[in-house]
């Protein structure tokens, strides 16, 4: 459990998270307010508490928390954390049967693939990029000829991650 200093007259947020090594073993209650149960109270301590910081909310899905402090939420202590977007899960390979499945759903036919990679003009790019569409057992969604693809049919890198994604779910 987190403790956090406590000027009562607030009350506020004194200082950095932590229980100093002389109150350790007290409870919560004698915590709470020093005054009322040290006798005498050094000074250091008067007018001065040590609340639990109760945990934060939980993380929403599709959020990571960056950073956290404790504050007052509706005069509870606790962790309140600042969220962003969580970065999307990487993108798996996929097989060749997802890749034509995802390309047929926009409307893009295995044909239409391999009358674009004939007009490769120099012969042995050419004779490459139909083996690596021919040949290969899993694609990367970084290969170039993904990204030579796309571009031919105008597909933009967004659009082409969706695509990504829904093809390795089948």
């Amino acid at each position: 459990m987190d403790y956090q200093r406590i000027i009562l007259s607030g009350p506020v947020i004194d200082g950095a998270p932590g229980l100093p090594a002389a109150l350790l073993g007290l409870t919560d209650a004698s915590l709470a307010d020093l005054s009322a149960v040290l006798n005498p109270c050094p000074a250091e301590y008067a007018g001065i508490g040590y609340w639990p910081i109760q945990p934060a909310e939980p993380t929403p899905i599709y959020k990571v928390a960056v950073s956290r402090a404790p504050a007052f939420v509706e005069g509870t202590l606790m962790w309140v954390e600042v969220l962003e977007d969580a970065p999307p899960p990487p993108l798996t390979p996929i097989s060749p049967r997802q890749m034509l499945i995802g390309l047929l759903s926009i409307g893009i036919t295995e044909a239409m693939v391999l009358a674009e990679l004939e007009t490769i003009a120099d012969p042995q790019e050419r004779a490459i990029a139909l083996i690596e569409w021919h040949k290969a057992t899993m694609i990367e969604r970084d290969h170039p000829l993904v990204d030579d693809l796309a571009a031919t049919f105008d597909l933009p890198p967004v659009q082409v991650d969706t695509l990504w994604r829904w093809a390795a779910s089948l």
